[in-house]
């Protein structure tokens, strides 16, 4: 494939931020695949430096697979995964997490429907299930507060009540969701510095595909990790953004 001044720039950069617009067609994965040979074998950059963030495992298993073509399977210790796979990894190793951990959409069901059940029918009933869930996972996305969020459908203060009520049943069970690994690793980098420290040894260059999609509690631990450094690569296109619903933020 012919390589462009655009994407020859952005193989090249070296240190500090960038940010690449990348409509679909453009060949991103092939520059991001191409600038992350360039840093290993120009710059000699370790491998064990470089965290590569997608919003799918499916999208980083492809660029991890197409990386290595590139790389004529010869193996190098990049790290490839999901934003919360990421964030997994650093909660496992501060809190000894296991998947076992990680509750499951049946369980979430359930939870949230037998505390729907303490209330009369005429207040809540059960199809609001799928709405509170997807509210809770919002509010989190968002990183805002359960005092300052409000859905139309429910009267004032019962939303909270029943998130408070939802949140306590998931840590009697021991149990943490997707976004929560998100907030839980915001708040060990803030609170524990030796920790933040490590882990920004360890990701000295982080390169973030399909960037459009990310919100501002994962944007937080990302600046967190990337430090004064600042080696943050991020491609996206702000056109192709469709998870406003899941607190994603564009602008950012």
């Amino acid at each position: 494939m012919e390589i462009s001044r655009q994407q020859h720039f952005a193989i090249c950069h070296r240190d500090g931020p960038m940010l690449v617009l990348a409509g679909p067609g453009s060949g991103k994965t092939f520059t991001i695949t191409q600038r992350i040979r360039h840093m290993i074998k120009e710059y000699h950059i370790p491998p064990e430096h470089i965290l590569v963030i997608t919003f799918s495992k499916a999208s980083a298993s492809e660029m991890q697979e197409r990386f290595y073509e590139l790389m004529e399977h010869h193996f190098q210790p990049v790290s490839f995964g999901t934003f919360h796979a990421i964030f997994f990894q650093i909660l496992k190793n501060a809190y000894h997490y296991q998947n076992s951990d990680i509750i499951s959409e049946k369980e979430k069901i359930q939870y949230m429907t037998e505390i729907i059940q303490t209330y009369p029918e005429e207040i809540l009933d059960e199809n609001m299930v799928p709405h509170l869930l997807s509210d809770i996972s919002r509010m989190k996305n968002e990183g805002t507060g359960v005092e300052n969020y409000r859905v139309l459908y429910l009267p004032e203060n019962l939303y909270a009540d029943i998130y408070r009520a939802y949140s306590k049943r998931l840590k009697q069970e021991g149990k943490i969701d997707f976004e929560d690994m998100v907030l839980l690793c915001r708040d060990l980098l803030r609170e524990n510095s030796e920790c933040l420290e490590r882990w920004r040894q360890i990701y000295r260059y982080i390169l973030i595909d399909e960037f459009q999609d990310i919100n501002e509690a994962q944007f937080e631990v990302v600046k967190m990790l990337t430090g004064d450094r600042q080696n943050l690569f991020a491609v996206g296109d702000d056109d192709q953004a469709i998870y406003g619903f899941r607190g994603a933020k564009p602008e950012i």
